[in-house]
């Protein structure tokens, strides 16, 4: 095969893996595969698991949306996740043998960075807020109450108050919104 030059549609052939999270046992580990999807112009992203000793991976999450940040729990039984499925990133929890996943959370702006607790009773993980937002009482918007928040934000000016507006992953856009990110703990109710 000749060499040429890398060009811009190479990069949408990459296929890029990461966060690679060893279960318990040291026998298995789950990871990230995302791809770009042409049509849409945007990435997809799904959790796999890989024997060590293997070279054979095996889906565990499929569909059009971003799975992601998988943490296994201290039991090896359940992993849970970041996925959009739902329209915003929130969290989700499924068997680590495989099955059906489970919706966590409900926060408004999403749910992110879940960690387990040491003996897996409890999840830690993030979540924007807006000032004077009850933690207990978030509701995940409808995709039309989204696209109306959306479209009503995008009719008003833009003001960025602070220097460093692009270094916190959500740049300008959530600025007027979320104006605090907390850690909460959340206790989980196991699948037995």
């Amino acid at each position: 095969m000749a060499k040429r030059a890398l060009t811009a549609n190479d990069l949408t052939e990459l296929v890029m893996y990461s966060d690679p999270q060893l279960t318990p046992d040291g026998d298995t580990y789950f990871f990230v595969e995302t791809v770009m999807d042409k049509e849409k112009d945007e990435y997809r992203s799904h959790l796999f698991t890989q024997k060590v000793n293997s070279s054979a991976d095996e889906k565990q999450t499929y569909g059009k949306q971003k799975d992601s940040h998988p943490r296994i729990s201290p039991d090896g039984k359940q992993v849970v996740f970041q996925s959009d499925r739902s329209g915003v990133s929130q969290l989700w929890l499924m068997p680590a043998d495989g099955g059906e996943a489970k919706q966590l959370t409900t926060f408004q702006y999403g749910a992110y960075s879940p960690e387990w607790s040491k003996d897996g009773k409890y999840l830690f993980f993030s979540a924007p807020l807006e000032k004077g937002d009850n933690v207990q009482h978030q509701k995940e918007l409808t995709r039309e109450e989204r696209q109306k928040q959306k479209e009503e934000k995008s009719k008003q000016p833009m003001v960025i108050d602070r220097l460093n507006y692009k270094s916190d992953h959500s740049g300008f856009w959530m600025t007027n919104a979320c104006r605090l990110s907390c850690t909460i703990c959340r206790k989980i109710h196991t699948h037995n």
